[in-house]
């Protein structure tokens, strides 16, 4: 398949500020930079009208990156002919495993990409595979003429992590930018000496990648398959306990060498691989 043509199928954002950080218009950004025809379709775009069996005429390879209500959300693509691949993103949330299951048996998926690496041994009937997160350096990228004023800061969703925020605003002075997305997200990340992290349970989401992709210091937890990406305090700062974070986050505020040392190495780490 020397040239093949990608039909790939995601709704687009619910927020406007948003909507270009869908993965969806990043994978078709970089199909773009490789030559390789895509287009994207799904409800919010013009061509959602187009039923899927006309829309998806002449196209080899179908990805779906659709992770929530997919009955309503995926058309029925069980009878295409095309490869028809599926990214398992969410995996990790509560019941999204299951439902994902059942969506590759029932759209006859061949290929099963998985962001979760414990996830790959859930499709013994499918080619399934790790295939984490990532980044669009594109749309996030350094921003040096943003001091970095912050000396740590957590952009994100308060999701299983509330407490623990509200424990660091506290006793280190964290900044909470909750639900800060878009541009307003790369800028506020960018302000940030030390993005705190915490994954929400077995994940390890796009804000790893991102922090690093904005060559700011990533402070997460750990998750499996982490240092398969990355040299754990090398490219990124990994902590155990909150003890432990506690202490890193003092060393990290102090040696403005270290920090500095590490974010470029991580930086470095995201655009090579």
């Amino acid at each position: 398949m020397a040239n093949p043509k990608v039909f790939i199928i995601q709704k687009a954002g619910e927020h406007a500020a948003n909507q270009n950080f869908r993965e969806a218009l990043c994978f078709k950004r970089a199909f773009d930079r490789l030559g390789i025809e895509s287009t994207v379709y799904g409800k919010g775009y013009p061509n959602s009208e187009i039923p899927f069996e006309t829309a998806s005429i002449g196209y080899d390879i179908i990805i779906v990156l659709e992770n929530y209500n997919l009955d309503d959300s995926v058309p029925d693509i069980s009878k295409s002919k095309a490869i028809k691949c599926f990214w398992s993103i969410d995996s990790h949330m509560n019941g999204v495993l299951d439902a994902h299951k059942e969506f590759v048996k029932k759209n006859k998926i061949d290929v099963v990409l998985n962001a979760n690496i414990a996830h790959t041994k859930e499709y013994p009937e499918n080619f399934s595979a790790w295939f984490p997160n990532a980044f669009d350096e594109t749309i996030m990228y350094p921003m040096p003429e943003i001091p970095k004023n912050v000396n740590i800061g957590f952009c994100g969703n308060i999701q299983n992590r509330g407490e623990i925020l509200d424990n660091l605003t506290q006793q280190v002075g964290l900044k909470q930018d909750i639900f800060v997305i878009g541009e307003n997200m790369v800028k506020a990340v960018n302000g940030y000496k030390i993005h705190f992290n915490k994954n929400v349970v077995t994940d390890i989401n796009y804000r790893t990648f991102e922090t690093c992709g904005m060559k700011t210091l990533l402070l997460t937890n750990y998750s499996q398959g982490l240092e398969i990406l990355f040299e754990p305090n090398e490219e990124i700062v990994v902590y155990y306990t909150e003890n432990e974070l506690l202490e890193k986050i003092k060393e990290l505020i102090e040696n403005t060498e270290l920090r500095e040392r590490i974010a470029k190495a991580g930086y470095e780490r995201v655009l090579r691989d």
